[in-house]
This record gives structure tokens, C-alpha cells and sequence, in this order.
């Protein structure tokens, strides 16, 4: 029996995509294993989103390469976004890899491998066409997020085609699951114990748009509001330019949606928008904030903004700037930019210096930082439920905990110090705000 193990790189969709992976390798003539010392074979499932991914994957690669003399490795496989974009240029620069599968590999992985075994295989597997894996393929995926929360994939690929980003190239075009897949799906996982669901997409808002002729977000969330057992619903890549008044009114309805987006806008000058084609405007975005606060008045918002993207004025920065100070948005991750070959930004002749991208990058950081602290100390007060996150494991009664506001691994903790082993990881408490420490919020119990 072949020892597997499986790295996995990047973002919440490659998680999903390893989960379903450990589970069609579970059964029969394999073995999952948590330490790649001792498997016969590792499966780095990479990315390839911008330079640092990409560095990552690599390094990744190259360093379990090594267990072919210090391990038991027989089979090292290169597999997702990274391969997918560059297999041909993988293949001759790293002959460590033994095979090279696209993002369309890991729903056949056990065939894959047995073939390798079996007769050998070329190196390089990638497929050109897209598809959804059936909806068997999902029937034993191993969650490997805590039990209380897992991802929820509703779709493959993406139609957006902003110029800086080549993920269309990697995943394909937008690809919905059918609703009912998605539902038996979020049913299965549930009657497991999880009471949080995370729904992930390129572009979550999109949904339904390719397969129902109208985007169904909404329709979706109603739905799965009405699984039993489920407490949380939580929204993560919903584009801005596909939400709708019947998305907004929905989160104020439903209870269990967290009053809670990730809501990618990359900037906010009219110009950049429309050479990042972003289809959407400055006014078309404050409008949609504005909706949302005065349907929902605790909406929690996270984004993402890009500095530095080629030819952004000093002007057409400080415009990001005071957006940034105006809209007071919960969350926000700044990216440099990184120049990426095969966009089109990446061929644009006016690139900003790299020093110029990393400093506009940290000052908006910087002011961030100070927004987010004021809003942490504004919610003094609060009473919130919350679950335990994580125990921490130097100070004695230290818990770190997270409510509808902070989605986990990427936002704040709410830090909660109680009785050392009186809770678990899972658990569900109430707490009030009471406090600021750096980026986290403080609690006390209840």
C-alpha cells in the first residue's frame, strides 16, 4: 500500500481541492500520511497566482525532491494552477518532478497514479478542456479544516478577465454547480458536526449566471439557510459588481448569514478600474457600501487593493487613500503589484518601480492599521457569540476566538482569557468587548 501525502499551497479552493483528493485516495490501494518522510508519494498542489505563490511552489517542490535520498519517495507530483500555466517550462526546469497534472487533475488523481505505477505515464498530464468534477467525486472528501467550519466550493474558473490576473488561464471559464449538488453537499457535511459553511468561488456574486441565465446567489444562501443544523453562513470573493438589491435584502433577512463580506475592489480611481477591467466604478461601489450599512448597519466588510498597478498616478493614489479613510471598511489585505507575465498589465509599458509598489503598499497598510483599531474600539461594549478558534499554547487560559465579523486565518482573533481547559476548540461562547491589542480585539466572558 502506497503512503501518500499531500502539500497544499495557496488558497480556500486548493484546500477544497486537496480535501477531495485525500478522499478518493483514502480508500483502497492507498494511505494518507501527516508526515512526508514517510510516503512513497507527495503531491504538492501549487500555485501560481502571482510571483510569490509561484516562488513557493517551487521551493516547495525542490525541498521534498530531496526525500527521493532521505525518505521513502518514489513519486513527487507537481499538480494545479502553477502547472497548469507552466508545465512545458516545469517539466525542463525541474526533471525532479516525476508528473505534472493541471487544475483538472486531482478528481481522477487514483487512476492517475495507479497508471504511473502500472505502465508509466508522460510527465505531463494537463488537461485544455474544463469541467466540473461529479458530484460523487465530493461524496468523500476529507474536510481537513477544525470541525466547526468548512469551505463550500459553488464554482470552477472565472469570466472576469481583469487584466492583471491569469487565474482564467489556469482554472478556465466560470463553471456554477448545479444547486442541488451544492445543497446535498453542504447537507452531508453538516450532518458531520460542522455548523459553519464558507462559501468560495473566483467570484461567489457570479453564481448561476453560466448555468441558470441570472446570477442565483441569493437563491443559493436562501436554500442553504434552510439546512438543519447549520449556524453560520459565510460569503468570501463575492465580486461588487454582480451584487444586487435581492443579495443585500437576503443577508438582512436570513439570520444565519454573518453580517459579513469579502468583497474584492482592487481600487478605486475610475481609471484603473477600467484599465484593470473591473466593470464597475468609483460611485457604483460607494453606492453598494451604502446599501448594505443602511440595510445592515453592523456590516462587516473585508477587501483587497492592489498598489502600484501599472501607470497609478500619485493622484490616482492619494483618490485610494482618502476612499480608504472615507469608507472605514473593516478588513482590508494590500497587494503590491505583481507584474505577471501573459496579462495584459503585464505587457503594459508604463510598470511602476518596485520600491514605488511596496511603499504605497505599506502606507496604506499603515493607515489601515490606525482605521482598524478605531473601528476595534468602537465596538467596546459589543456582546458577541463567538467559537474557539485555536487554544493558545504559551499562555495558560488564553483563548483565541473569532465571531461573525472575522473570518478564520485571515482576520482578527478576539482574544478571551478564562479557566485554562475549561473550553475546546469548536465551543461556542459569549463574550463583550472590552479591548484593543494590536490588531486583535479583547473579550471577556460572559
Amino acid at each position: 500500500m502506497k503512503h501518500i501525502y499531500i502539500e497544499t499551497l495557496g488558497c480556500a479552493k486548493n484546500t477544497v481541492y486537496s480535501e477531495v483528493m485525500a478522499g478518493l485516495l483514502s480508500s483502497g490501494d492507498f494511505s494518507l500520511t501527516t508526515d512526508p518522510q514517510m510516503a512513497e508519494v507527495i503531491i504538492v498542489n501549487t500555485c501560481g497566482f502571482i510571483t510569490a505563490a509561484k516562488e513557493e511552489s517551487i521551493n516547495t517542490l525542490l525541498g521534498y525532491a530531496d526525500y527521493k535520498e532521505s525518505g521513502h519517495l518514489e513519486l513527487l507530483i507537481a499538480l494545479g494552477c502553477l502547472v497548469q500555466k507552466y508545465a512545458d517550462e516545469l517539466e525542463e526546469a525541474m526533471p525532479e518532478v516525476d508528473l505534472f497534472l493541471g487544475t483538472t487533475g486531482y478528481d481522477h488523481i487514483v487512476e492517475i497514479i495507479r497508471d504511473y505505477y502500472q505502465a508509466g505515464q508522460p510527465p505531463i498530464q494537463v488537461d485544455t478542456y474544463w469541467r466540473l468534477p461529479d458530484a460523487k467525486d465530493y461524496e468523500s472528501r476529507l474536510v481537513s479544516t477544525p470541525g466547526h467550519y468548512a469551505y463550500l466550493s459553488i464554482a470552477e474558473g472565472c469570466n472576469n478577465r481583469c487584466s492583471y490576473c491569469a487565474i482564467p488561464d489556469m482554472q478556465g471559464p466560470y463553471r456554477s454547480r448545479p444547486m442541488e449538488d451544492i445543497l446535498a453537499e453542504a447537507e452531508a457535511i453538516v450532518a458531520q458536526g460542522t455548523r459553519e459553511l464558507i462559501l468560495i468561488a473566483q467570484d461567489t456574486s457570479y453564481y448561476g449566471l453560466d448555468l441558470y441565465g441570472k446570477p442565483q446567489l441569493a437563491a443559493l444562501l436562501r436554500k442553504l439557510c434552510r439546512v438543519e443544523g447549520l449556524e453560520w453562513i459565510r460569503l468570501l470573493y463575492a465580486y461588487p459588481d454582480h451584487i444586487s438589491d435581492e443579495l443585500i435584502t437576503c443577508f438582512k433577512e436570513e439570520p444565519k448569514i454573518c453580517n459579513y463580506i469579502d468583497m474584492p475592489l482592487q481600487h478605486i480611481n475610475d481609471d484603473i478600474l477600467q484599465s484593470m477591467r473591473r466593470h464597475i466604478t468609483k460611485a457604483e461601489i460607494e453606492d453598494i457600501i451604502h446599501r448594505f450599512r443602511t440595510a445592515i448597519p453592523d456590516m462587516v466588510f473585508r477587501t483587497t487593493f492592489i498598489t502600484g498597478y501599472p501607470g497609478e498616478t500619485e493622484d490616482q493614489f492619494a483618490e485610494l487613500l482618502a476612499f480608504l479613510k472615507e469608507a472605514k471598511l473593516d478588513r482590508v489585505g494590500v497587494f503590491p503589484y505583481s507584474q505577471e507575465d501573459r496579462t495584459p498589465a503585464g505587457q503594459m509599458t508604463n510598470q511602476i518601480p518596485e520600491e514605488i509598489r511596496e511603499e504605497r503598499a505599506q502606507v496604506l497598510m499603515d493607515d489601515q492599521f490606525q482605521i482598524m483599531q478605531d473601528k476595534h474600539r468602537g465596538a467596546e461594549g459589543e456582546e458577541r457569540l463567538v467559537v474557539v478558534e485555536e487554544i493558545s499554547p504559551d499562555i495558560e487560559g488564553l483563548y483565541l476566538t473569532r465571531s461573525f465579523g472575522e473570518a478564520p486565518d485571515i482576520d482578527p482573533f478576539i482574544l478571551l482569557q478564562a479557566e485554562a481547559g475549561a473550553y475546546q476548540v469548536g465551543d461556542t461562547l459569549k463574550v463583550r468587548l472590552t479591548g484593543v491589542d494590536e490588531y486583535d480585539m479583547v473579550g471577556e466572558l460572559i
